[in-house]
């Protein structure tokens, strides 16, 4: 890869939200960790008929659940770089954000690669986008503008926020056609949204509290929060199962252990020496949509984030990385985690943000 290359490579992930940069570096600077993982795993997939987006070195790509190599349908030319596809309810569109004219702003695509088309442009970055579950709205992240100052609905907000826009029709050549946009964080900050099944709620990270914890608001004006998680550590990336009945998100493990050592002795930081901090994962989580009984998924076998759940519930698609791999793969576990985990990826490239959905509209020849 060139040093231009690379460094716009940088300059895209260093676009997201902090919280999100904090968990990726994690993921790959963490030690390795082994996995028993299928290099082809089409026959294993529970949900067949399905299709999955991800991204990969700055492409979109799509692949189909019953088998098949990946297909490229946005590619990465000149200063191009593409990241965070999410695939439409009905699997036929592809949103993702798209940093064209010095700037990320969010795009829509027809999933065999037609159709390519812009539905923001606001003064800074737009990020993270996810469908509506009737596939008529968008929920992303808008940043900062390029003055690095806050700014407005409609034509920009405080850095930060989650927004939503109607997708139909697209943006035309004048600013006038821009779809309008609401404010639903009201300057509090937010990341990752997720919509209810019903579309009556979105999920969300924040740290407005201190550090970042797994929220849940009124997908109407933004109201009614609700903090599911209040932990110490970094929890983001949450996701609806299908039902509405739990909640899959991305976590850093981190407990004070006390430890008993025979005759060696240990120098802690506390006082009396005799506790020991782990810092541990990012790791993948779920729990009930009300915050309680949190499980873990993927703890002790593979690193994990970016889940994104199955049309049938029944699975769990994620990023992660296992022992001997150099860059994240595409992994697929059940929603539970008892079931085998599947390593649906393989490329030299690191894969990310992958994004299920049915597969009905699907053609790529």
């Amino acid at each position: 890869m060139s040093q231009e290359r690379s460094a716009r490579v940088c300059a895209a992930v260093l676009a997201r939200a902090s919280r999100s940069l904090l968990l990726a570096l994690a993921l790959v600077c963490a030690p390795a960790l082994s996995v028993a993982v299928g290099r082809d795993a089409g026959a294993a997939l529970a949900f067949t008929g399905g299709v999955i987006a991800f991204e990969r070195g700055g492409e979109i790509y799509v692949v189909d659940t019953s088998g098949g190599a990946p297909t490229k349908i946005v590619e990465a030319v000149g200063d191009i770089f593409n990241m965070q596809p999410a695939l439409s309810p009905d699997g036929s569109r592809v949103a993702f954000s798209s940093r064209r004219e010095g700037k990320f702003s969010l795009y829509v695509v027809d999933v065999d690669g037609s159709g390519l088309r812009r539905v923001t442009d606001g003064p800074g970055d737009d990020s993270e986008p996810a469908w509506s579950p009737d596939g008529s709205r968008l929920a992303f992240v808008r940043g900062f503008d390029a003055t690095g100052s806050g700014i407005v609905v409609l034509t920009c907000v405080a850095p930060g926020n989650i927004l939503t826009v109607a997708v139909d029709g697209g943006l035309g050549a004048e600013a006038s056609d821009v779809p309008a946009e609401r404010n639903l964080t009201h300057g509090a900050g937010g990341t990752d949204p997720s919509w209810s099944p019903d579309g009556t709620r979105i999920a969300f990270a924040s740290d407005r509290e201190g550090s970042y914890d797994i929220y849940t608001m009124s997908a109407a004006d933004g109201h009614d929060v609700r903090r599911l998680t209040s932990n110490d550590s970094a929890e983001a990336d949450p996701v609806w199962s299908p039902d509405g009945s739990r909640i899959a998100y991305t976590g850093n493990l981190i407990e004070n252990r006390t430890m008993q050592c025979g005759n060696m002795p240990i120098v802690g930081d506390g006082e009396g020496g005799g506790e020991l901090m782990r810092n541990a994962g990012p790791y993948l989580y779920r729990m009930k949509a009300d915050g309680s009984e949190p499980k873990s998924l993927t703890e002790s076998s593979v690193f994990g984030v970016e889940p994104a759940w199955s049309p049938d519930g029944s699975q769990i698609v994620f990023a992660g990385r296992a022992k001997g791999d150099a860059v994240n793969h595409i992994y697929l576990t059940s929603w539970d985690g008892t079931g085998p985990l599947i390593q649906l990826t393989s490329d030299a490239l690191q894969d990310s943000s992958p994004s299920c959905a049915t597969a009905k509209d699907y053609q790529t020849n």
